[in-house]
Parts: C-alpha cells; structure tokens; sequence
C-alpha cells in the first residue's frame, strides 16, 4: 500500500472468526424457497429478506451495508423467442456495491427480467435487478448459499 503522508494506511482486517465460520455452514434448507417455471422448471432460490436476514446474521446488523452504484439501467428486448410463449419485454440492470466492517467493498450487477409491460411489471423487473446485485457482490464475501442450486449454478 502506499505510503500517505508519511504514514501507512492501515490494511482492511478480514472477517472475524465467528463470521468466517458461519459462511461455512450448510444454509439451513427451511431458508430456500421453490417456485415452478412455466416449462414446468423448479427454481430454488433465496428470497431477498432471507438474503438481508442471513447477512446480518452473519456479519452483524450495523456492520456491513449496501448501496446502488449509478443508475438502474432499463434495456428493451426484441419480442419472439420462438418458444410459443410470451417474450420478456425488457432488463434492467442495477449494480450494488455491499460494504462490510473491515473488508474492502464488493460490487457485481444484478438483473431483473420485465415479463410483463405494465407498471407492476417493470417495478418488480427493477427491485429484481437490486436484490440479484445484493445477492451477487455478497458471493464476493464467501457467501455462498450453499446447496441453493438451479440450472447448475446458486441461484440467490
């Protein structure tokens, strides 16, 4: 690092004993929630509060936070997906940066998938991007969710 004024500045500390041995655990299977695509897909995911729950679990409720970086960007999508079925309408994307006591911040995108154009719609394509941030840039912590699996990859 480099010297400021004569004087070094002083490294983030890592994450405490009891936050590093909590990311270890299994996630407790209660925590996931299941829902049934319309190809007839089980998705198995973390539901937001359960994210915010286990991460003021896991590293204190007044130490870390999250917050948007820039704006949530909104992008059209062309129709037809030649699938029979309604194509999404749009994406928006929101990047969050999740900071926590004693560790450099972690930012990643999130994304959100309009799948109908109305209001309710977009908003709830847009607070989907958020939460997909959130859950994404707190993987950059080790928080991994562990057994929550859809399509071969953790779906938070």
């Amino acid at each position: 690092m480099a010297e400021v004024n004569g004087t070094r500045p002083q490294r983030p500390r890592s994450l405490s004993r009891a936050a590093l041995q909590r990311l270890r655990q299994p996630l407790d299977v209660a925590l996931v929630s299941e829902r049934t695509t319309d190809d007839g897909e089980v998705l198995r995911y973390l539901e937001g509060w359960r994210v915010i729950e286990q991460a003021n679990a896991i590293f204190g409720y007044d130490r870390w936070g999250a917050e948007l970086v820039g704006d949530i960007a909104y992008r059209a999508l062309p129709g037809g997906n030649g699938r029979g079925r309604t194509a999404p309408c749009g994406l928006y994307t929101a990047t969050v940066r999740v900071t926590v006591d004693g560790c450099l911040p972690h930012s990643d995108v999130g994304t959100g998938v309009v799948s109908e154009h109305s209001a309710e719609g977009h908003a709830t394509a847009c607070k989907s991007a958020v939460t997909d941030g959130l859950k994404r840039a707190l993987r950059h912590f080790g928080v991994t969710w562990n057994g929550v699996k859809s399509r071969g990859r953790t779906a938070l």
